[in-house]
């Protein structure tokens, strides 16, 4: 049987929950109704980028206006932190906008975290996890909300909300998110990209090194969407499972595993897997790379065109395997100075 271990998600404590997906690649979360705890902000992108499943309510963004903080020329981190006034120590690395105008954390702890967003001049976006459940739950899982992606003019900031999860499982690529959002830093209003899902395993949210387009994971199939037009492509791949988005560097193409699994006495196996990459332009995919049973997992995809990528046995012990993305063919390493 091959065995994969999750990591959890952004430090947070493990619920201990224990996924086996090829027996429940369906499996649902306690919670199913989506935030609806404040009136309905106005929407800040266009309906036609907002998926059929909207939630027509979302929490409301507090804002509260801070003295100024002195700027610094200096790129280093502590500098750029000690630059903003954030309201806790933020024990995730906080995230900062292109120019390093504004700055998001997670803090707080457990299930009372919240995401803080402010900027050098004094304005302040607070965003609770906790708003982000139907009124009159008891029972807040642990997890939280996470700043994903600026964009370039710095007018958005995309966030997501993770409950945290702990497992294993066969052909298991990891958790994803249970929502993806998105705040006006004007004037903090919040619209909804990817509606909450009740869904275990959650999306797998990947933006394009330009922005211009976000991979996810839709019911089984991995979904394109141009935030720009709102058009949205779904690719049909073959497999019980999917993930492991990783874009080019420029962004034109998506690599990301498949997997099938089959029934192997009272547990499961992985039958093969692959590593495939799919055109924006063309709208096709083709496979670089297939195995059979065992297990092929991506690490990532340099400059050069080497995507990284690891084969693990049922054993789950790893060969290291560098592959040039346009043939297909394998590489050597070649080791950073």
């Amino acid at each position: 049987m091959h065995i994969l271990t999750a990591r959890l998600p952004r430090n947070f404590l493990a619920l201990g929950i224990c996924l086996w997906l090829g027996a429940c690649s369906t499996a649902q979360a306690t919670l199913t109704a989506t935030p609806s705890n404040s009136p309905t902000p106005a929407s800040v992108i266009p309906a036609s980028i907002t998926p059929a499943s909207i939630a027509t309510a979302m929490p409301q963004a507090s804002g509260t206006l801070l003295p100024p903080e002195p700027t610094s020329t200096s790129d280093s981190y502590a500098t750029k932190v000690a630059g903003f006034a954030f309201s806790c120590d933020p024990y995730v690395k906080p995230s900062f906008s292109p120019s390093g105008s504004w700055a998001a954390s997670t803090c707080g702890d457990g299930d009372r975290n919240f995401l803080e967003i402010l900027n050098k001049d004094g304005k302040k976006w607070v965003l609770n996890y906790r708003d982000y459940f139907p009124a009159g739950t008891k029972d807040i899982p642990l997890g939280g909300l996470f700043p994903a992606h600026w964009t370039d003019d710095e007018k958005y900031l995309y966030y997501t909300f993770s409950i945290a999860y702990d497992g294993v499982g066969t052909c298991f690529y990891g958790f994803g998110d249970q929502g993806l959002y998105r705040i006006s830093l004007a004037d903090g209003k919040i619209a909804t990209i990817l509606p909450y899902t009740p869904a275990v395993l959650g999306y797998e949210i990947a933006f394009s090194p330009t922005g211009r387009r976000l991979a996810y994971q839709g019911n089984g199939n991995p979904v394109i969407l141009d935030l720009q037009t709102g058009k949205e492509i779904t690719m049909n791949i073959k497999g019980n499972t999917v993930g492991n988005f990783t874009w080019s560097p420029d962004g034109k193409e998506l690599a990301f595993g498949a997997c099938q699994v089959h029934k192997d006495g009272n547990d499961y196996a992985v039958t093969w897997s692959a590593i495939k990459i799919y055109s924006v332009q063309s709208q096709t995919s083709r496979t670089i790379l297939e195995v059979e049973k065992d297990f092929l997992t991506i690490d990532g995809w340099s400059d050069d065109n080497v995507i990284a990528a690891e084969r693990k046995d049922f054993k789950n012990l790893p060969t290291y395997l560098y592959i040039d993305a346009s043939s297909g063919s394998f590489v050597t390493a070649t080791p950073k100075p």
